[in-house]
C-alpha cells in the first residue's frame, strides 16, 4: 500500500492546460442502476510506470481494457509497457527524450485511441457524463464495468485512501483513473495500481473534472 511519502513523490500526467469540451447534459429521467456494484475480484490492475511517467491517461485507459476483457472470460493480465506504449502513441513520449514526458491531453489521447489500438482494443465511441448526475455515472458503471474520470487532485489527497474535497482543487494535478465500482456514497477507483476510493462530495464540490463511458471495439 502506498504512503503519503511515496504518493506525493507519483508524476500526475492529465495536462494542467486541458480541460473538458463543453457538453449539454442528458435531460430526461434518471436512469435505473443498481444499489452496489462490485468489479470483479480477479481482475488485475494496470499500475503503468506513474512512479517515473506521467501516463496515468493511457494507464487507466489499459485498466478500461482489462475490465472489459475479464468481463468477457479473457483473463491476460495486461503488462504496464501496455500503458506506456499508449503514452508514446498519444503523446510523442520517447525515452531518449525525457523533456516528451509531458502528460497527456485527453482529448488528444481519446482522439488517438478512436484510431488506433489499445491491447488489441480501439474506442469506437465515447461520453461524456456531468460530474454531479451520479445516477447516470453508476449506470455506467454497472452497464461497461467502469468508467474513466479525470480529477484535480489537492496536495490534501496525498494522505487519503478515500479522497475528499479537502484543500484546493488542482494544488497537486490532473490525474486521470478508472472508477469500477460503488456503494453507498463511495465509489472505487484503480490508480497507481491499487484501490483509492471517492465520497460523493467530491464529485459535487468540483474535484472530478471529467467523466467518460467508453464503448470498446476489438480491432
Amino acid at each position: 500500500m502506498l504512503i503519503p511519502s511515496q504518493l506525493a513523490a507519483m508524476k500526475l500526467g492529465v495536462r494542467r492546460d486541458w480541460r473538458p469540451q463543453p457538453f449539454a447534459p442528458a435531460m430526461g429521467s434518471a436512469p435505473a442502476y443498481a444499489p452496489a456494484y462490485s468489479r470483479i475480484v480477479s481482475t488485475p490492475r494496470v499500475a503503468g510506470r506513474n512512479d517515473q511517467l506521467a501516463d496515468c491517461f493511457p494507464t487507466a485507459c489499459a485498466n478500461a481494457v482489462q475490465t472489459l476483457i475479464y468481463r468477457a472470460g479473457i483473463t491476460i493480465a495486461l503488462s504496464d509497457a501496455v500503458a506506456v506504449n499508449a503514452y508514446a502513441g498519444m503523446t510523442g513520449y520517447t525515452p531518449l527524450h525525457p523533456a516528451s514526458d509531458h502528460g497527456t491531453n485527453p482529448d488528444t489521447g481519446f482522439a488517438w485511441w478512436q484510431e488506433n489500438a489499445l491491447a488489441g482494443y480501439r474506442l469506437r465511441e465515447l461520453t461524456q457524463i456531468a460530474p454531479t448526475a451520479e445516477g447516470e455515472i453508476r449506470a455506467a458503471i454497472g452497464a461497461r464495468g467502469g468508467v474513466l474520470l479525470c480529477v484535480e487532485l489537492s496536495t490534501a489527497n496525498q494522505n487519503q485512501r478515500v479522497w475528499l474535497p479537502d484543500g484546493a482543487a488542482g494544488s497537486w494535478g490532473g490525474h486521470a483513473v478508472w472508477a469500477d465500482g460503488y456503494d453507498g456514497a463511495i465509489t472505487n477507483v484503480t490508480s497507481w495500481g491499487q484501490d483509492f476510493y471517492i465520497d460523493r462530495s467530491y464529485f459535487e464540490a468540483g474535484f472530478v473534472v471529467g467523466v467518460y463511458a467508453l464503448d470498446l471495439v476489438r480491432a
